[in-house]
This record gives C-alpha cells, sequence and structure tokens, in this order.
C-alpha cells in the first residue's frame, strides 16, 4: 500500500476580517474528517453577531481548499453561518441577504481574496464544485453546497 498521495491531505487558510481569528491547518485526510478541526473551523464561522454556533457543512471547507489550492493565498471570511435571528435583523436593516439563505443552513461563506476580483473567484468556484455563487460588486464571493445558482448583487 505504502503512503498516501499528498493530494489527499486538503487544508484551508483563513483570516476572519471582522475578529482576526485565524485557521491554517490540514482538516481533512482522504475521506477522514478531523473532528478537532472541524470545531475549530465551526468555531471560526460562527454567527459574529451573538456568537451561536452550528457545524458547517464539511463539504463547503471541500470547495473552500479546492479555491485556495488555485489562489495561493489566505481567504478573507465575511461572513460564516448566520442564526436566523440575525438574518432576519440583517434584511430589516437593508442588507442583500436571502430571506432562506444557505448562510442559516451552515452551507454558505462569504470571503474576499485582495487582488483577486469576484468575477474571478465566482469562476474558480464553480470549476471547484460549489452550488450557489453570488459575486458582490464590493469584491467578495458568496459560496455554498446548495442547489447549482448564481447571481451578482452589490
Amino acid at each position: 500500500s505504502g503512503p498516501q498521495p499528498a493530494s489527499l491531505s486538503r487544508r484551508l487558510n483563513l483570516v476572519v476580517a471582522h475578529t482576526g481569528e485565524t485557521f491554517s491547518d490540514v482538516f481533512a485526510e482522504g475521506d477522514r474528517y478531523d473532528n478537532q478541526k472541524l470545531a475549530r473551523l465551526n468555531r471560526l464561522l460562527r454567527d459574529y453577531w451573538n456568537g451561536d454556533m452550528k457545524p458547517v457543512d464539511p463539504a463547503l471547507f471541500d470547495v473552500l481548499a479546492r479555491v485556495q489550492a488555485i489562489v495561493g493565498q489566505p481567504l478573507r471570511v465575511l461572513s460564516g453561518y448566520r442564526s436566523w435571528r440575525t438574518n432576519r435583523f440583517m434584511r430589516i436593516v437593508g442588507f442583500d441577504v436571502a430571506e432562506h439563505s444557505q448562510h442559516v443552513a451552515a452551507k454558505a461563506i462569504d470571503f474576499m481574496v485582495p487582488g483577486v476580483t469576484a468575477a474571478t473567484l465566482g469562476e474558480i468556484a464553480r470549476r471547484c464544485g460549489a452550488g450557489g455563487i453570488g459575486v458582490y460588486k464590493s469584491g467578495f464571493v458568496h459560496v455554498d453546497t446548495g442547489m447549482p445558482r448564481s447571481w451578482t448583487g452589490n
């Protein structure tokens, strides 16, 4: 049998824009996820408004790892999991968020990469197997593991 190819290890390098928290580690080897690393990622992607956490779809981390392997630099996280309360509040005050957002299901992330356009990130995410892809003029991309669809926003 021998050693497994290195390509089977999946790593992420994330920086949370709001808190400065980081994750730079291998979270899976082959078909096995490291539960301690997933717990750290779930905490990193918590609802920043109220601290609520929900287990994030590990398939989302797989997509992000593929995106990151292409862009070759940390992903700056703007939003991960959102509680329904936070999502409702954001809608009420006028943010461009969906009522039944994939963020509430812990299947979505909004991120940017300095020096890479949102349109380019969206195209890369599509090639990497993302479901929903939102490209925002302000420079970030929404990526989720829901049904394949795409949109643009401000």
